[in-house]
């Protein structure tokens, strides 16, 4: 099997066609990117760019397709309502582009790549903390007291305190 990046973008834009979505079929473009190592895929939405890992052309066609028309459920979402992620606008163009029961993650046996944290976030209210590697451009709360007890709004009450794990010297 040898997909080129021609019978990628004709079958996304016979998806999108469709689905009636000719906006999204006339921004969209897909390409092999060699460089991915554990993602399937990636949707860079401002610019309708699909790329896909070309490893995945070993696990069969269907994961490639798979792959494409999870992608193509980000940029349709994001073309819908401006919105990023995995939430409800994404699972619905999912099921728009017939694959309603879709994984957020894959399992594929794709090498996994382990980066440093430098970032850790912890709620001083429930103790819940998580590690990130890139510090948040924003101050936030945490959202699972913000629900609990504000109703799922923001409050001030349960921000998230900051420690720095490692002393990098760039």
């Amino acid at each position: 099997m040898n997909l080129s990046e021609q019978d990628l973008l004709e079958f996304s834009r016979e998806k999108l066609a469709q689905i009636n979505e000719p906006k999204v079929a006339s921004l969209v473009s897909v390409v092999w990117n060699p460089r991915m190592r554990s993602s399937a895929g990636r949707a860079k939405l401002q610019l309708y760019l699909i790329e896909i890992n070309p490893k995945l052309e070993k696990f069969g066609a269907s994961e490639v397709w798979t792959t494409v028309l999870h992608e193509l459920a980000h940029l349709v979402a994001w073309h819908r309502h401006a919105h990023r992620g995995h939430g409800k606008p994404w699972r619905e163009a999912c099921i728009d582009l017939g694959i309603p029961n879709e994984s957020v993650t894959h399992s594929l046996p794709l090498p996994t790549r382990k980066q440093r944290k430098f970032w850790k976030y912890t709620c001083l209210h429930c103790a819940i903390s998580f590690e990130r590697t890139r510090r948040a451009k924003v101050r936030s709360a945490c959202a699972k007291c913000c629900k609990k007890y504000n109703n799922g709004k923001y409050s001030n009450k349960f921000l998230l305190q900051e420690f720095r794990l490692v002393n990098d010297t760039k």
